[in-house]
């Protein structure tokens, strides 16, 4: 791929935004990406700090449209720190809850990087950690087995 190429192919991105914890500051966040036409796949919040928030998103941009993103980002009075991935960076980390319907059992493969607690017998959430990818991987196998799950991407 040439560097033009890599530059307006789409691929996904997560960005971690530390911000004030305060009203509208979720929808500053938020409106950067909408009024650019940018959809997110999975965003998350978290409060660890006190007075700060953490907003994590995975959306899918060309390098050229996330960087403007994080640009403005960093503008928002708000935002304090804006960290920007690959989806695919292995530094990004994941979380899913798998339910299995009443008729099936799940248990992730020996062969995914994750780890799991639960025993993924029929309607008992199973709790699956590990990559964004390893975990994409394991909903991907849950869900061809009959099963369903939520996946948030939680950190950088």
């Amino acid at each position: 791929m040439t560097t033009h190429e890599s530059v307006f192919t789409e691929r996904r991105w997560v960005f971690l935004a530390d911000s004030d914890d305060q009203p509208g500051a979720l929808t500053s966040i938020t409106g950067v990406f909408s009024t650019r036409g940018v959809n997110f796949d999975s965003v998350a919040t978290s409060t660890s700090t006190p007075g700060i928030g953490t907003v994590v998103g995975l959306f899918r941009a060309s390098e050229r449209r996330c960087q403007q993103l994080a640009r403005t980002l960093r503008r928002l009075e708000a935002v304090h720190r804006v960290t920007l991935r690959p989806a695919e960076d292995p530094s990004v980390r994941a979380a899913a809850v798998v339910r299995m319907p009443e008729s099936g059992t799940f248990a992730p493969s020996a062969a995914t990087a994750t780890t799991w607690t639960g025993d993924g017998s029929a309607e008992r959430p199973l709790l699956v950690q590990g990559s964004l990818r390893a975990v994409e991987r394991v909903v991907d196998e849950a869900r061809r087995s009959g099963g369903t799950a939520t996946l948030t991407v939680l950190a950088l």
